[in-house]
């Protein structure tokens, strides 16, 4: 699941258009009668979910291992992406990431960057945390990509005339998330 941009409409769920819901709402009803029994209350959650979460995703949890096959592992999957695994602080330091490679970007007007040199103008920002990123040392190539994988945004290889082939970034790549995000 990703952030909606502004533009992007989303239909409402309206109470005197959910006809069509009563049946399923009578089929689960009437599972969960014949399978209350079955159920493991305690399953086995993850430990990086937050006390609340655990507590909102025990009961699917018991249900999908009840369904057995890909379903336990579906469900424990969708738990990590939609309950914010990450801490608000990763989340905000990625938005200001992103607020930041845009700058770059837009300063230099260039529609690429070789990432030695995106990483060489972040360290070079006053005020950021990117010149110590990790116990007092500069934030890596592989510390940039693990912040900006959550947004499917990665490194691709490419050459600039006259130079050697070398990884970096487009700006294409982080329109989505610049929609979203900024």
């Amino acid at each position: 699941m990703r952030r909606r941009t502004r533009d992007e409409r989303v239909d409402r769920l309206r109470l005197d258009r959910v006809d069509q819901l009563h049946d399923l709402a009578r089929r689960a009803a009437r599972w969960a009668a014949d399978h209350v029994g079955d159920l493991d209350f305690d399953p086995e959650v993850p430990e990086a979910l937050h006390d609340r979460a655990r507590d909102n995703w025990r009961v699917l949890f018991s249900i999908a291992d009840r369904a057995t096959g890909h379903w336990p592992e579906r469900a424990r999957s969708a738990a990590m992406m939609l309950s914010s695994v990450t801490d608000d602080d990763d989340d905000s330091a990625r938005v200001m990431l992103l607020g930041d490679i845009k700058e770059i970007f837009e300063s230099r007007g260039v529609d690429r960057i070789a990432t030695p040199d995106l990483l060489t103008e972040l360290h070079a920002m006053e005020e950021r945390p990117w010149a110590e990123w990790s116990r007092g040392r500069p934030m890596t190539a592989q510390a940039l990509g693990g912040q900006l994988r959550p947004f499917g945004i990665r490194p691709l290889p490419y050459r600039d005339p006259g130079s050697a082939k070398m990884r970096g970034y487009a700006s294409a790549h982080f329109a989505d998330a610049w929609g979203r995000y900024l």
